[in-house]
């Protein structure tokens, strides 16, 4: 089986990288400096939370404003498709979205006629 230099170089400096560990006193410190930082991240933030009102926790489950600007744009158009008939929200699209007609989207056959063959249902 043939290898390739390049593969060979590269475990090498994979081995010696695995070899090459920090001293454990350079990890004590490390390690101290995080749960400083973590402690004082903690404490206050814990009581901010606790303050926020019912409005902002809700916003910032689904994501901020942003997210519930849609949520809401997308019920109130779900409020307005349902209330309305479908056919008037063709006729204000301009008669295009169910017809298939000639005037849109001549790519589909009528669907009524998918099922009426010579005047018969």
């Amino acid at each position: 089986m043939a290898t390739n230099r390049d593969d060979d170089a590269f475990d090498v400096l994979i081995a010696e990288a695995r070899a090459d560990r920090p001293g454990p006193d350079l990890m004590a410190r490390v390690l101290a400096d995080a749960a400083e930082v973590q402690a004082a991240q903690t404490g206050p933030r814990v009581a901010a939370t606790a303050r926020q009102s019912w409005l902002a926790g809700a916003l910032g489950a689904v994501g901020g404003w942003g997210a519930a600007s849609g949520i809401v744009a997308a019920g109130v158009m779900g409020l307005a498709v349902g209330f309305y008939a479908p056919d008037e929200i063709d006729l204000w699209l301009g008669g295009d979205t169910l017809s298939f007609g000639e005037t849109g989207y001549a790519i589909t056959p009528d669907l009524g006629e998918l099922w009426t063959e010579g005047d018969d249902v």
